[in-house]
């Protein structure tokens, strides 16, 4: 039984609340009770997106994905580079940055994304909470979603997904 929850049920947001409460310290991505902090946590909450894509956006504002960034700092063995373009692979850099996403966004119609700063993902969220309205959250988050996992199959199963499967997917093209 979770007490984070009123039905008593573990979910993400439990989740997030008990990491809240704990303040947990990660790398780059301190969690303090700051206005920015709580920006951040209300404006994920608050979108209706599926649970998946809520679990991603939690792990990427906590930098516990399992980049090649994360993991290189963590095994010695692990290059940090992304293959397909040799840059540094962190989830800002995949989902901002990397030349083979920038066509997603040009595509639905958020060519402008690159310009929204942030070192980490939870700094980027935080600037696009001010700069942008609910729909368009929501849709980048599920954008943001879709290209993590097109990541994950181009690295798991050499599957390269194009900027139409993408959107597909994240229900941006009916």
């Amino acid at each position: 039984m979770c007490h984070y929850e009123a039905r008593g049920t573990y979910t993400v947001r439990s989740e997030c609340r008990l990491a809240l409460s704990l303040k947990i310290d990660h790398k780059n991505s301190a969690l303090t009770s700051s206005n920015v902090t709580v920006q951040i946590w209300k404006s994920m909450w608050k979108l209706l997106t599926p649970s998946k894509v809520v679990n991603f956006k939690w792990r990427a504002t906590l930098n516990i994905l399992p980049t090649r960034e994360l993991l290189s700092s963590r095994l010695s063995n692990v290059d940090s580079s992304y293959p397909f373009c040799g840059h540094e692979e962190s989830v800002v850099h995949l989902c901002r940055d990397c030349a083979q996403f920038r066509e997603v966004w040009t595509s639905c119609g958020f060519p402008w994304l690159s310009s929204i700063k942030g070192i980490t993902f939870k700094l980027w969220w935080a600037a696009l909470v001010d700069s942008c309205t609910r729909e368009e959250l929501f849709r980048i988050a599920c954008v943001c979603f879709f290209i993590w996992y097109g990541r994950n199959h181009f690295a798991f199963e050499n599957q390269q997904w194009s900027v139409h499967e993408i959107l597909c997917r994240a229900g941006m093209i009916r």
